[in-house]
């Protein structure tokens, strides 16, 4: 879970990939894609799982409103139903994710849940 560090920890991403996302280069495509595509393509679990293993690698502010933008909004906008109450804990535990979460716009969720969000960040 983000925030937490189990005694197992799975690494999503690869150093190319994280620092072409955070160069944010598009010359390296299929590295810049995998990052934006991280709701797409893993479970929801590991997608926020990954967005937090990103996160750990953000140097500044703007490259935390960065992984909210593009990597944590289509993680909360596709999969809010199926993190359920996991998304809030994860926000409890880790204060770049909620930081993160301010860059979200995610319009396909409902008022209530964004408030609930909102107010766990």
């Amino acid at each position: 879970m983000v925030g937490a560090r189990p005694e197992c920890v799975v690494v999503y991403l690869v150093q190319s990939e994280i620092e072409a996302f955070f160069r944010r280069d598009v010359s390296e495509l299929d590295e810049y894609l995998r990052i934006v595509n991280l709701a797409h393509d893993l479970p929801p679990t590991h997608a926020l799982e990954a967005v937090g293993e990103l996160l750990e690698h953000a140097a500044s502010e703007d490259d935390i409103a960065l992984v909210g933008a593009l990597a944590l909004e289509p993680v909360v906008e596709l999969h809010y139903k199926a993190l359920g109450p996991q998304l809030e804990v994860a926000l409890r535990a880790n204060s770049r994710l909620r930081a993160a979460l301010r860059s979200v716009i995610a319009p396909g969720v409902p008022d209530d849940v964004r408030a609930r969000l909102d107010a766990t960040a």
